[in-house]
């Protein structure tokens, strides 16, 4: 994805900052299931990402969310099918579901173009 002022956008709304080290052009971000947390309609941040829920896997200990960005960034390339999402399995959650996440940025994998890990 490109980067920007230091920041690389998933989606309207949703810019990752990034480590100072990270001068490229183009990164590659990587985020795991468990790298987001639901949070509420009234959540803002440039790390709050709106998705739209396209599958549910109930797996007993845990849910697993197969989610789509609502407005991803022209300009950047998801290379799985859907962003996958683990939550707790209390979790009220339909297909079709609108959900704000909050992603933490803290376990945000950022790399190179050569595949280097970043920051």
């Amino acid at each position: 994805m490109p980067v920007s002022e230091g920041r690389a956008r998933l989606a309207a709304g949703c810019a990752l900052p990034l480590p100072r080290s990270a001068d490229h052009a183009r990164v590659t971000v990587g985020i795991r299931a468990e790298g987001f947390e639901v949070v509420g309609a009234a959540a803002d941040g440039d790390d709050v990402l709106e998705v739209t829920v396209a599958r549910v896997e109930r797996m007993g200990s845990e849910i697993l969310a197969f989610c789509d960005p609502v407005a991803p960034s022209e300009s950047i390339t998801i290379d799985a099918p859907h962003l996958v999402v683990r939550l707790d399995k209390r979790q009220q959650l339909a297909v079709g579901d609108a959900l704000r996440l909050r992603l933490h940025l803290p376990e945000v994998l950022v790399f190179d173009p050569d595949g280097v890990t970043i920051g």
